[in-house]
C-alpha cells in the first residue's frame, strides 16, 4: 500500500512539473491531426453505365468480352484512327464492371480532378457508342439494302420466298437496338475522414500520450 501510495505521489509531482506539458501536447497533437487531414486533396469517383444493343454483333454486344476488349490496343488504336479519340493513358485509369444478365457495363474512374474524371469518361463513352453504333448501323443497312434487293425482284416463282423472307427481314428491324447510355455520367467526393474526426483522435492520441510520459518513469523504477 505504501508503495502503491509513493508511486500516485510521483506521478502527481512529476504532472506539476510538466503542466504545460501534460495540457499542451493534446492540443498539439490535436491541431495536428487537423491541419493535416485539412490539406488532403479530395478524392473523387466517377461513373457512367452503358446498355448494350442487340444487333447480333460478336464481341460489341457482350459485356463479357467488351469488359476487357475496351482496354486493349486493337480497340484502343482503332477509335483513334477512325474517330481520332486517344484513350492510349486513360485506360489505365479505367476500371470496368459489367453485369451479363442486364446487359449492362459500368466504367469508372477515380482521381482528384472532379472536371478531369468526367471529361475522361465523356471519351471512354464516346469512343464505345462510336464504335458499337457503327456495327449496329452496318447491320441495319444490310437488311435495308437485303429488303430493297426483294422488292426488286418480279419473278414469279420467288414470289413466295420474297414474301416470307420479306417478313423475316422486316420483322428483324424492330428487334434491332443500338448501345446506350443507362446512367449518365456522375461524379462524386469518394467518403474520407473530416479534419474535425482527425483532431478529435489526435487530441486523445495526445492525452493517451501524456498519460504515458506521467506513468512510464514509474514502470521502470526499481
Amino acid at each position: 500500500m505504501n508503495n502503491l501510495n509513493r508511486r500516485v505521489k510521483s506521478i502527481l509531482l512529476r504532472a506539476r512539473k510538466l503542466i504545460w506539458l501534460i495540457i499542451l501536447l493534446p492540443i498539439i497533437t490535436s491541431a495536428v491531426a487537423y491541419f493535416l487531414a485539412s490539406q488532403t486533396p479530395v478524392s473523387y469517383q466517377g461513373s457512367v453505365s452503358l446498355k448494350f444493343g442487340n444487333f447480333e454483333n460478336e464481341y460489341l454486344t457482350k459485356p463479357e468480352y467488351m469488359k476487357s476488349y475496351i482496354k486493349t490496343d486493337k480497340f484502343v488504336n482503332e477509335v483513334k484512327e477512325k474517330y481520332n479519340i486517344d484513350l492510349d493513358e486513360l485506360r489505365s485509369k479505367l476500371n470496368v464492371d459489367v453485369s451479363p444478365p442486364e446487359k449492362k457495363m459500368t466504367l469508372s474512374i477515380s482521381g482528384n480532378d472532379k472536371a478531369a474524371i468526367e471529361e475522361d469518361l465523356s471519351l471512354y463513352t464516346e469512343a464505345v457508342l462510336k464504335a458499337s453504333n457503327e456495327k449496329y448501323a452496318m447491320k441495319l443497312n444490310i437488311i435495308e439494302s437485303a429488303i430493297a434487293e426483294l422488292e426488286n425482284t418480279d419473278s414469279e416463282f420467288e414470289k413466295i420466298d420474297k414474301v416470307i423472307e420479306k417478313f423475316d427481314l422486316n420483322y428483324t428491324i424492330p428487334t434491332l437496338e443500338k448501345t446506350e447510355i443507362a446512367d449518365n455520367i456522375t461524379v462524386s467526393e469518394m467518403p474520407r475522414v473530416s479534419p474535425v474526426q482527425r483532431a478529435i483522435v489526435g487530441f486523445l492520441a495526445g492525452v493517451m500520450l501524456s498519460l504515458f510520459i506521467l506513468v512510464l518513469p514509474e514502470v521502470f523504477k526499481d
